[in-house]
């Protein structure tokens, strides 16, 4: 208001604000609920729109900058180290080498005094704020500031959800994505972040409104506003007067029904603060919607009613919803356009109705309205969401950070690529990836199968995935650097990846997440993530994904001891998938065998036999004797093995020829019958055929440690080092270590189990009742590493 000299002292005044601080608050309170929380950040980013759009960066965004007036956030203390910094000229007090700012919610850049740090060094420290409103505490804490600072700069922190898992997923990426170490993968502009906070505040919960929070909801339409009381909620009909308006009560249960594929293109907002530019917003909704046509689509534009839903109407999701229960779609596509240097920034988002939940969110990069090109690539890029989402459920497609395909015609090479096999695959991802250069995927997926067939051609593959300039995004960079570490075997290092991918996606990378703990035996850790095994994604966009996930969890109890949740999992997946024997059979057996119920496991084994899929008898007479034998029921595994036998017996006498997988079957199940001299014959007659074959080699040397000819298990076991290759993973090293610990060397039996799991080979949950390493139980150094890490 006022700025002067006193004394000596130059002064200023500003407007006094009634109320206390956000600290006062969170020192009262402690966390705070969703809805307050979201309100709060929400206005912040308001505030830091409008500096940042006029070129002031805050550098101190905290809750002690941050003050509560009746319901309204103020931000305060506006850049007064950099004010001073600007007027004075003093620049080595304040950019060289000096961090200004408070440690706990400093950016890394800013912790590091990088002297190109920009606006989105307030965002970060929106993060965590954030992160504290919502768990009590921010991101990283220690005994000195020092401590706190090298944190933010090497440390990534913990998953919201880990301290608070009410937490809706939705927002707890978006503050995750707030606190990326690099600036380029947060949100790129304080309105971006507000535009997401909008959202998130008319449906906080993620896509279901809370009753207790939103007493009264308003919908506009035309120029009325109708409140609509609880008692409408609760199923009275309301007829409302003349006709001029609908409640939210009865857009949502009297508009038609919703139809799958059916896609409504919403008016983009003009952000350009040019009106000129309103043509630019009708131009790409016509685009898009004739696009969408075109592809044979569903699609309803949405622009000639721009007019009509601007009248009162604050948030573009009540627009969505709106659009959605008037023309019954089950997709709005909504968007905004900015001004930026030499053109404009188009942004698209899809939105799931009736949820409103946003699927994804599709930039341009950069769009030049003289150049057309620019603005159809665009258009390509949010038709390739589009038709991800419709044809695949796009949630493969739409991980958080990595980047989308330019090009329609690449994406569907590629999912036509995950419906082949082997060298067909392969082809189908090179085709994918000469549409569209810059899409890393198809490489990625073409090192997945390679890293399986054509070892060497992994390696080139993920060279070039290394050297590539198309780096933009952090989730790019963590998907290439987790297939080099499966490539190298690093299991440890491919978890700690995609727990970070978890921590800031975790509704698509939660899967993956449990898998890679049980990989790295980590069974507590796997089953943090069991809560997001229903939703769609990668691992469970079908039915046999879905139960298979199941079986993974059933699993990680299996190896903590917790045999009665696995079999109450089983049980609970036999209901969910019935189609999908193989999986909830595997629990219930592994379940009742170690709780000691011998009957059960007869009938469950006897029902297993009335699969006609090849093995599936004997299999799990297998898996029911070994555990039985594991848990004190010697005598009821005998007879399992024999009835494996009799099974594999039965099965190889109806068939002309032997399959591979049968005449491996028949050797396990004579090994395990204690048959080693009739294992023996099969397993040499097996490796006459086909010398280079390692589990033939492997077979003769078990059963020959077994039989207690030395001399010639340990030549097999030195001709499983000499054939060993590194996509076996670790697995003949593995095989390897069973043979010497049949032999009595327990010290280098464990050295070689753990060169095995260096090399890639995972732990196992059937570990503790594998009777290859029945010698080595007991011994310490073996416990100790078998011992779940976490």
């Amino acid at each position: 208001h006022d700025s002067g000299e006193a004394g000596g002292f130059l002064f200023y005044v500003m407007p006094y604000v009634e109320g206390e601080s956000l600290r006062d608050k969170l020192v009262r309170e402690g966390e705070l609920p969703v809805p307050e929380a979201v309100r709060i950040l929400k206005e912040v980013t308001d505030a830091l729109a409008y500096a940042h759009g006029r070129g002031v960066v805050h550098r101190d965004v905290k809750p002690e900058n941050v003050m509560l007036s009746g319901r309204h956030a103020l931000v305060t203390d506006f850049g007064v180290a950099k004010a001073l910094h600007e007027a004075t000229g003093r620049q080595r007090l304040t950019t060289a080498g000096v961090a200004l700012g408070t440690p706990a919610y400093m950016s890394p850049e800013q912790a590091a005094a990088d002297s190109h740090m920009d606006h989105r060094a307030d965002l970060y420290a929106v993060g965590a704020v954030g992160y504290e409103l919502l768990t009590g505490q921010p991101p990283f804490t220690g005994s000195s500031p020092q401590v706190v600072l090298a944190a933010q700069v090497t440390q990534q922190p913990r998953p919201v959800t880990d301290h608070r898992p009410g937490v809706p997923p939705a927002l707890a990426l978006t503050i995750m994505r707030c606190l990326e170490k690099k600036p380029a993968d947060r949100w790129q502009t304080a309105g971006e972040l507000h535009a997401q906070l909008e959202l998130l505040a008319t449906t906080p919960s993620g896509g279901i409104t809370p009753t207790s929070t939103r007493p009264l909801e308003a919908v506009a339409i035309g120029n009325i506003r109708v409140r609509i009381p609880v008692w409408v909620k609760l199923g009275i009909a309301a007829v409302l007067v003349a006709g001029v308006a609908l409640s939210a009560w009865y857009l949502t249960h009297r508009a038609p029904k919703l139809v799958a594929g059916r896609i409504v293109v919403a008016p983009f907002d003009n952000k350009t603060g040019d009106p000129v530019q309103n043509v630019l917003g009708e131009s790409i909704v016509e685009r898009l919607a004739a696009a969408i046509a075109a592809e044979g689509m569903d699609a309803v534009p949405a622009a000639a009613m721009e007019a009509e839903l601007k009248h009162g109407v604050e948030s573009r999701a009540v627009i969505a919803h709106h659009l959605s229960a008037r023309n019954g779609a089950s997709v709005v596509v909504t968007g905004s356009y900015y001004r930026r240097t030499g053109g404009v920034e188009y942004r698209a988002e899809l939105l799931r109705m009736p949820e409103g939940k946003l699927i994804v969110a599709v930039a341009s990069g950069g769009a030049d309205p003289e150049h057309p090109e620019s603005l159809e690539r665009f258009v390509e890029r949010t038709l390739v969401a589009l038709v991800a989402n419709q044809e695949s459920g796009g949630q493969e497609f739409f991980f958080a950070g990595v980047t989308l395909p330019a090009s329609l015609a690449s994406f569907r090479e590629l999912v036509r690529g995950d419906g082949l096999r082997g060298d067909d695959a392969l082809k189908a991802f090179a085709r994918a990836r000469a549409l569209d250069s810059t899409w890393l995927l198809p490489l990625l997926r073409m090192a997945e199968v390679q890293v399986n067939r054509q070892y060497s051609a992994a390696e080139s593959t993920l060279a070039l995935l290394d050297a590539s300039p198309i780096q933009r995004q952090g989730g790019d960079r963590d998907m290439i650097d987790r297939m080099n570490a499966l490539f190298r075997g690093d299991l440890e290092g491919a978890y700690r990846i995609v727990r970070r991918m978890a921590g800031r996606d975790p509704l698509s990378f939660s899967q993956w997440a449990m898998f890679a703990a049980l990989l790295a035996n980590r069974p507590l850790e796997a089953l943090s993530y069991r809560k997001y095994r229903d939703v769609p994604s990668y691992f469970n966009t079908g039915a046999r994904r879905g139960a298979g996930l199941h079986l993974a969890l059933g699993n990680a109890f299996h190896i903590l001891g917790r045999y009665r949740e696995e079999l109450d999992l089983g049980l609970e997946t036999e209901r969910e998938f019935p189609e999908d024997p193989p999986s909830w059979l595997t629990m219930q057996i592994q379940a009742r065998a170690a709780l000691g119920e011998v009957h059960e496991v007869e009938r469950l084994v006897a029902k297993s036999e009335g699969l006609h899929a090849e093995g599936a008898g004997s299999s799990r007479a297998l898996i029911a004797g070994l555990e039985l034998a594991a848990h004190g029921h010697p005598k009821e595994a005998r007879g399992m093995f024999q009835r494996a036998l009799s099974w594999v017996r039965s099965t190889a006498a109806q068939q002309s020829t032997t399959s591979e997988q049968l005449r491996r079957d028949s050797i396990d199940v004579l090994y395990y019958c204690e048959e080693y001299e009739a294992a023996l014959a099969a397993s040499q007659s097996w490796l006459a055929r086909d010398s280079l074959n390692w589990e033939a080699i492997l077979d003769v040397g078990q059963s020959a440690a077994r039989l207690g000819d030395r001399a010639t298990a340990l030549r097999m076991e030195a001709r499983l080092a000499s054939v060993h290759r590194p996509n076996l993973r670790g697995a003949d090293t593995w095989g390897r270590a069973t043979i010497i610990s049949d032999l009595g060397d327990q010290a280098r039996a464990v050295a070689l189990l753990r060169q095995a799991y260096h090399e890639g080979s995972a732990f196992d949950h059937t570990i503790h009742r594998d009777p290859e390493l029945s010698r080595l139980r007991g011994y310490p150094p073996f416990e100790e590493w078998i011992r779940p890490k976490g």
